[in-house]
């Protein structure tokens, strides 16, 4: 038996001789064998298509849990922030970011001076 080297689909295979003998062009094929052939080709492409659509949504699914377990570490930074703020509150007895101002009798009667009148 002799092997002869073909490329098919960009690789080369060493193939039977017999092997080769066998192959016959689709076109000369009896019609309903061409159809028992196409409706296995359709098959095993739905398969293949139902295969791609599964993995695709697995990959999509880790992606957003992973996605999820961000934006979940993010909310948990965020509330132990806030908890601390209203800690420091409490125990200050002050809001952060608003200072207290006494009221004097020169405050009260006092008016600011206006910049653009003066020019």
């Amino acid at each position: 038996m002799r092997e002869i080297i073909i490329k098919v689909m960009g690789t080369h295979r060493k193939v039977n001789e017999r092997s080769l003998e066998n192959l016959r062009p689709f076109n000369t094929l009896p019609p309903e064998e061409q159809r028992k052939i196409a409706r296995l080709g359709g098959i095993a492409s739905g398969a293949k298509r139902r295969y791609k659509a599964d993995l695709r949504l697995a990959m999509i699914e880790q992606l957003a849990g992973m996605q999820l377990a961000e934006e979940t570490r993010e909310e948990f930074r965020a509330a132990i922030q806030r908890y601390v703020r209203e800690e420091r509150k409490k125990r200050t007895g002050c809001i952060p970011g608003i200072h207290l101002v006494t009221a004097t009798s020169e405050s009260k009667n006092s008016v600011p001076a206006d910049d653009s009148t003066s020019s």
